[in-house]
């Protein structure tokens, strides 16, 4: 009742609710018609890939490098899976989320749908898997409604795994155990090597594996300095100095400056491969970071206490004044970037996963 009252409040009140309940009523019939082609309730194994839904203002989805690590790891476990009728790999936002129909703004084969509907549709499983990112791995347990418990206490294996995308918006070791105390098989993957170690292991408690991220030298076009505009771009991420940094690098003489925003993940690919230098505010080596490499930038990173340090401005100017400076600094960066972040080694990350083959077990 009280949801009820709730409900009719926020109807009231909220115009952005309002619109959202006018969207998700198109969205509904939709997605219902297209699930009920796509998914077998034969279907034995289920795997679920969790993403965030639309956002509650616009409607829109909310891109960014994790959406983006996501579906590209779920797309490699449909093609591990593919002409295996038994097995569903599956795209959805959690069930108090708002609708989504696709992201659209990367390519991608995957319609996305809602926990709600898996749990009505599917009633032959044996199996299934759970990827959460890691910002809403505690939220969605701490959510789950009685309906989703007993459908998921009925299904003889549950596995739900934390993808730790961010150290920081990891769940904390006590919201782990409550995890392990709804789930009995929990583990957690990581997108980079420092994460991936016994101390992590031993401190969650649960096995650790490393998948690594999607980027790998051969996805990019590689632009030399001397067709590349004096443009630095940098990531939307927030943080407290980012003002006064950006403030340091706009008195650099002929050096423009943009924001990664509002764009197409083709967009974005287009944009670095223009540009001489990228700055990340985020965990360091991230997309923001590394995909500029690959596409011929120098990049950098914000210091803190988990990341990288670099004196920024003064690199910017000594660096676009010797051409031969920056063809070997690059290199460098392209290098160890190279060395860390492997397609082959990223597909047979993720085929070891599903065999249970974790670097820590």
């Amino acid at each position: 009742m009280k949801e009820v009252i709730k409900n009719i409040y926020r109807f009231i009140k909220y115009k952005e609710h309002r619109q959202k309940l006018a969207r998700e009523k198109k969205i509904k019939p939709v997605q219902a018609a297209s699930f009920a082609k796509e998914f077998s309730g034969e279907i034995k194994k289920l795997i679920i890939f969790i993403v965030p839904g639309a956002d509650r203002f616009t409607g829109k989805e909310t891109m960014s490098g994790g959406v983006i690590s996501i579906l590209s790891i779920a797309e490699e476990t449909k093609k591990i899976y593919n002409g295996n009728s038994e097995v569903g790999v599956i795209v959805c936002t959690h069930s108090q989320d708002n609708l989504l129909l696709k992201y659209d703004n990367i390519e991608n084969s995957f319609n996305v749908y809602s926990f709600n509907q898996v749990i009505h549709h599917f009633d032959k499983l044996e199996e299934i898997i759970i990827h959460t990112p890691d910002f809403l791995s505690s939220y969605i347990c701490q959510n789950l409604s009685s309906q989703e418990l007993t459908f998921l206490h009925n299904i003889s294996t549950v596995h739900y795994n934390i993808m730790n995308q961010n150290i920081k918006l990891m769940p904390t070791k006590e919201e782990v155990e409550n995890i392990k105390n709804i789930f009995s098989f929990v583990t957690i993957t990581t997108a980079h090597q420092q994460y991936c170690t016994k101390y992590y292991r031993d401190y969650f408690g649960v096995s650790l594996h490393k998948l690594s991220v999607w980027i790998s030298p051969e996805n990019y076009n590689f632009v030399t300095k001397t067709n590349k505009e004096n443009l630095l771009v940098y990531s939307p991420d927030n943080r407290p100095e980012k003002e006064e940094i950006i403030n340091k690098l706009k008195e650099i003489k002929g050096l423009q400056l943009q924001q990664i925003q509002g764009l197409t993940y083709s967009q974005f690919k287009d944009l670095i491969s223009k540009a001489k230098w990228s700055l990340t505010f985020g965990e360091g080596l991230d997309g923001y970071y590394i995909e500029p490499v690959f596409s011929g930038a120098i990049s950098f990173a914000v210091y803190n206490e988990d990341f990288l340090q670099n004196n920024i401005v003064n690199d910017i100017q000594i660096l676009n004044a010797d051409n031969i400076s920056f063809t070997q600094y690059q290199k460098q960066q392209f290098d160890i970037c190279a060395d860390l972040y492997s397609s082959k080694v990223y597909k047979q990350n993720i085929e070891k996963f599903y065999r249970h083959e974790f670097t820590f077990s």
